[in-house]
């Protein structure tokens, strides 16, 4: 069964009843992303423009809060497809692309995607990102554990976030 946006936010939480930027960067850590140049890490970075996406000023994050920005969690472009025939559509021509063969797609082929995308876009540190992301995904989506991404597993969690979107987190 494919991980629920609610399932994820208890990830990160972990026992507390909101997400902080230290149980983010424990998160991050867990799902292997490490040091970065000049002896900043990679986890810090990341860990700040996460709670940056979600508006966390506060340094944590609410359910509701979370809940309510769960769109910003889906690839772009999908977000603003939030009927559930379209959602499925778009994740299975997404990876009718990535992954022909259905056999999972690993972290090594999720970052090259990613990349490039970020790369077409005129975005900076592609690279970095796109390993971030890559890892991230894969730690928080992998939900039969093989180090791969499944199909199921993409389209569960985003037909998920839609339906918690669209009920206020109330499902």
């Amino acid at each position: 069964m494919p991980v629920t946006l609610r399932q994820l936010f208890t990830r990160i939480a972990g026992t507390a009843s909101a997400i902080s930027t230290s149980r983010v960067e424990s998160f991050l850590t867990d799902a292997g992303v490490g040091s970065g140049l000049f002896g900043g890490t990679k986890v810090s970075m990341a860990a700040s423009k996460f709670m940056d996406k979600f508006d966390a000023s506060s340094g944590t994050l609410s359910w509701d809060a979370f809940c309510k920005k769960g769109m910003s969690l889906l690839p772009p472009g999908l977000a603003a497809k939030a009927d559930a025939a379209t959602v499925t559509a778009e994740v299975d021509k997404l990876f009718s692309q990535l992954d022909p063969r259905d056999r999972g797609v690993t972290v090594d082929e999720l970052s090259k995607h990613i990349e490039d995308e970020l790369t077409r876009r005129g975005k900076s540190f592609a690279g970095t990102q796109a390993e971030i992301g890559a890892k991230v995904l894969l730690h928080a989506l992998d939900e039969n554990g093989d180090k791969r991404l499944q199909r199921s597993e993409v389209r569960g969690f985003a037909l998920d976030v839609v339906a918690q979107v669209a009920s206020g987190g109330r499902t």
